[in-house]
């Protein structure tokens, strides 16, 4: 966020899965950038390929999760990603993998990996 803000990453179990939230103070998204912001080459970053979110949403797809975004013009946006809990019953520590599909989509949310 280039004027500042408040970057939330959340953590919370839903069952056998977790919901994990990234949450920002921002400028927020148009709605009509919304439906297709983890398609390719969406991106709206000077400089960017918009390809970061699209990875995101392939990366989380082939791990039986989901992650959407919603957003409000001038009052931030969020992404939920949603992964199944790695032995949930015995566990609560997620896998390699699931870990770097969060830190991919924490990179992106943040810029650092402008998609």
């Amino acid at each position: 966020m280039k004027e500042g803000g408040v970057l939330t990453i959340s953590v919370n179990m839903a069952g056998p899965d977790w919901n994990i939230s990234f949450a920002d103070t921002g400028p927020g998204i148009n709605p009509q950038l919304i439906d297709k912001i983890f398609e390719p080459f969406q991106s709206q970053f000077e400089g960017g390929t918009g390809l970061g979110l699209a990875i995101v949403y392939q990366i989380v797809q082939a791990h039986d999760g989901k992650v959407w975004a919603r957003s409000k013009l001038g009052q931030g946006s969020e992404f939920v990603l949603r992964l199944h809990r790695s032995g949930a019953e015995e566990s609560d520590v997620t896998t390699d993998t699931q870990k770097h599909a969060v830190e991919t989509a924490a990179a992106a949310a943040t810029g650092g990996a402008r998609g």
